[in-house]
């Protein structure tokens, strides 16, 4: 990436943008936005490495979810959705050798899933925010009302590949759209 475009994704603009919703990454020296808006993926996606689909049990037009996954926001149901392409849990965020790790947060006060997130280095997670910008930040600096707490760190192989058949699971197409779209 170039240093102009690099700049127009660091304008104070888009990282205000950020900054009002997570207000402890304006002092925070790891914070950058690394990658042009796209709503194709989620956090979730983006966490297990998924950057054609938007990860989510709330099946809607272009929403995956792992077959034999409980669709449900419990945390226990995310962790299941990670194992299913071939995450295990991990006792803690320490970086380990030949390994991605992930971290998964949950609502501090429900037991709801929030927020995954690429641990990059011991210090600094890489995050995709919703249908925003992905970008680097410091461990803690998102944690509060919007994504809650740290609940699990998870960690796969850098040498698996998701078989296909892992990749399967439903995506829902709205019909008559299609139908609308294909008569044109």
């Amino acid at each position: 990436m170039d240093d102009n475009t690099q700049t127009e994704l660091n304008s104070p603009t888009n990282r205000e943008a950020l900054i009002g919703c997570f207000p402890r990454l304006k002092d925070d020296e790891n914070f950058e936005i690394l990658s042009p808006k796209t709503d194709e993926f989620n956090c979730i996606a983006w966490a297990m490495q998924l950057d054609d689909r938007w990860v989510d049990p709330d099946i809607k037009p272009g929403h995956w979810w792992p077959n034999g996954v409980a669709k449900s926001i419990s945390p226990d149901a995310l962790v299941q959705a990670f194992e299913a392409v071939g995450f295990t849990i991990a006792k803690d965020g320490c970086i380990e050798e030949g390994f991605d790790k992930v971290v998964l947060y949950k609502d501090k006060t429900e037991e709801r899933w929030t927020h995954a997130s690429r641990l990059i280095t011991e210090s600094i997670e890489h995050s995709k925010f919703g249908k925003l910008w992905d970008g680097s930040h410091s461990i803690n600096s998102i944690t509060g009302v919007i994504y809650g707490i740290p609940y699990c760190y998870m960690k796969r192989s850098k040498s698996y590949i998701v078989p296909p058949e892992k990749l399967q699971g439903k995506i829902d197409v709205n019909l008559e759209l299609l139908k609308m779209l294909l008569k044109r």
